[in-house]
């Protein structure tokens, strides 16, 4: 009985992925859960999860294949932003509480005047913030919450051959090549395939709004010198151990942070 994972991050490409694989059970944050539903299994699942590190020679894990979705972390971080911009799920709502807004006050300290700190308070919301604060302030926002309670620092390589790891960037410039990879990873036959790659084909054609933008390095057009200064500060050497690179902003101008 082999299973079929999938580790992933917010914002990096889990809609499109659970749609694909339809037989996937999605966890969220705390393997745990996985576990125990993988321990209760009599036949091989797919199954995935976001937001945890998990070493993969976990003894519940030791027949499974696994590969892992990873992404330019300044594209997650701009993506981030805009999507709970919109505020599109409930917790965006939610009052953040007082460990976080302590969090938010420390690492913002150095950047916003006292009157602004004073606006974060544990009975804010997400939504609330990023709707009160500038462009920049609010992706800030963003890389602090990536950044703790999302868990993105670190995002690990996996140095073990069963995890395959798969870009964003990958995917969407040859989504049928990248999941003929991730099929022959799993070691599905040529049915399975079939139905896999044309469900690839059908999610891809009709890609939805829950991702805004498909193209790589957008986040040239967002970052400014603050915004990068700051990224180093919260995640520092990640794109290079990543094998990222940084590319210049675009002019200013080229695109508004409202688009």
């Amino acid at each position: 009985m082999r299973h079929c994972v999938r580790f992933g991050h917010h914002k990096c490409l889990t809609k499109f992925f659970n749609e694909i694989f339809d037989k996937n059970r999605h966890f969220l944050g705390g393997f745990g859960p996985m576990r125990d539903f993988l321990r209760g299994q009599t036949e091989s699942r797919f199954v995935s999860l976001n937001d945890t590190i998990v070493n993969p020679d976990r003894h519940f894990l030791r027949h499974a294949s696994i590969f892992h979705v990873i992404r330019h972390p300044k594209d997650l971080i701009t993506s981030g932003y805009f999507y709970h911009r919109r505020a599109a799920e409930l917790w965006t709502h939610r009052e953040i509480g007082f460990p976080l807004a302590a969090r938010y006050r420390l690492e913002l300290a150095g950047v916003l005047r006292d009157e602004e700190i004073a606006l974060i308070g544990p009975d804010v919301s997400m939504h609330e913030m990023l709707a009160s604060f500038d462009f920049e302030t609010g992706m800030m926002i963003e890389m602090i919450w990536r950044k703790f309670p999302c868990g993105f620092n670190p995002v690990p390589y996996y140095e073990n051959p069963r995890v395959r790891s798969v870009r964003f960037e990958d995917v969407m410039a040859n989504p049928y090549e990248e999941l003929v990879g991730i099929c022959d990873h799993f070691r599905l036959g040529d049915e399975e395939t079939d139905r896999i790659l044309s469900r690839t084909r059908s999610v891809f054609q009709n890609k939805s709004d829950h991702i805004r933008d498909h193209s790589s390095d957008q986040y040239r057009r967002y970052f400014t010198p603050t915004l990068h200064q700051f990224f180093e500060t919260q995640f520092p050497r990640i794109i290079e151990s990543l094998d990222y690179q940084t590319l210049p902003s675009l002019p200013a101008g080229a695109v508004g942070p409202d688009e």
